[in-house]
């Protein structure tokens, strides 16, 4: 009862959050648990600025990359006033201009006091924010020091830009908390907003074109053929795509996958995501075919210069750099050209060739037997049928 009392006395005007801190964190998605992780986070909000480090050993690596550098997924996020950037294994990119640093505890102050509870051991008040019907959000503080524990939160929002909104249920706890002038904000020093804005090309960006032919594949809405500003991937690429879309294809309504021979200038620049018909992509480099290993499992720059056999490869076209009426990838003014469209067809076909149980058998890239599968539904004597476009 003591204990109660002092935590109601405590409770009266909202905890004051640290004005910088560093921490270890465990962030775990209820919906999306494979996105779950350890890491660590600092906050400087008199600077508005905010960094998110994580490393996790990505199951779908190659086994070859068991116990190297190859088998871990490193990302880092920049939270800052200029706007919020994201990267894996490599270099950041701008995701969220729009979002000038997004103070994830700017609703403390405005929360009001639900009880108090036990969290990772610590004794915590609860403060309760709920602004809308699309967001909850929840402050655990340890009591007597408003020392960060942890951090609900229940909101709709989009998660890349050009994607649907969707649900993120969250809950973050923090640990070996270090707050006021002991804490160490060296971090910062790794955001260079020139190089991001700026991101380098595998050779300097006027070196003469390397131009070769390619073979590329796409998973699309069936009432959009359009490529120039999209994403494309090779083959264990595109079968690495489809793995892991298999479940999710009606929400993102794709439904053909295309098989294109491009004509492409292979001085690589930064793989740019994008999503969306007309598309919205994320990164700075809208002339050079951006690159990198399938999720940006390489470990050096994302794959975007190294050999991705094992991997695959996702590659971007940018419509800055797709070539008009004669002009070739040879002569510099472009980097990329279709020489043709080779076939195009259903996706529920492919599926139903026994590609996702191939992939539940795989698990790990290059995903030999799925990659088969997915190589053969191409084939005009054995392989799905021919769909042509509506033009």
């Amino acid at each position: 009862m003591m204990f109660v009392a002092a935590v109601a006395a405590l409770a009266i005007t909202p905890p004051a959050v640290p004005a910088a801190f560093s921490a270890a964190i465990d962030e775990e998605f209820a919906n999306i648990p494979q996105a779950s992780f350890n890491g660590t986070y600092w906050y400087d909000r008199d600077n508005s600025r905010a960094c998110i480090k994580s490393a996790a050993i990505a199951p779908q690596t190659p086994k070859d990359t068991i116990g190297t550098p190859g088998e871990w997924k490193n990302v880092t996020q920049f939270l800052m006033a200029t706007g919020v950037y994201y990267g894996v294994n490599g270099l950041p990119r701008e995701v969220a201009v729009e979002t000038k640093f997004p103070d994830q505890f700017a609703f403390v102050p405005y929360a009001t006091f639900s009880g108090n509870t036990e969290l990772k051991g610590k004794n915590c008040t609860i403060w309760d924010f709920r602004p809308n019907n699309l967001t909850f959000m929840r402050y655990y503080a340890e009591v007597g020091t408003d020392i960060p524990v942890g951090l609900f939160s229940n909101v709709t929002t989009q998660t890349l830009p050009g994607q649907p909104p969707r649900e993120l249920v969250t809950m973050t706890t923090y640990k070996d908390v270090v707050t006021g002038p002991g804490v160490d904000f060296s971090v910062f020093k790794e955001f260079n907003l020139t190089e991001i804005n700026n991101p380098p090309a595998c050779r300097p960006k006027n070196s003469p074109p390397v131009v070769q032919d390619m073979e590329m594949y796409i998973f699309h809405p069936s009432k959009n053929w359009n490529i120039s500003g999209q994403d494309v991937a090779d083959l264990v690429g595109d079968t690495f795509f489809v793995c892991a879309d298999s479940t999710n294809t009606d929400r993102d309504h794709y439904q053909y996958i295309s098989k294109y021979s491009i004509s492409m200038n292979t001085n690589w620049g930064q793989y740019r995501m994008c999503n969306d018909y007309p598309p919205t992509c994320v990164g700075a480099e809208d002339f050079l075919i951006g690159r990198e290993a399938s999720e940006g499992l390489g470990p050096v720059q994302s794959g975007q210069c190294s050999d991705n056999t094992e991997t695959g490869s996702w590659l971007s076209l940018p419509e800055k750099g797709e070539c008009q009426g004669s002009d070739t990838p040879a002569s510099g003014k472009c980097t990329w050209k279709i020489n043709k469209r080779i076939k195009t067809i259903d996706g529920k076909c492919m599926l139903g060739r026994g590609l996702v149980d191939a992939c539940k058998v795989d698990q790990r890239l290059p995903f030999p037997t799925a990659s088969k599968i997915f190589y053969s539904s191409f084939d005009d004597h054995i392989g799905c049928p021919a769909i042509n476009p509506p033009f």
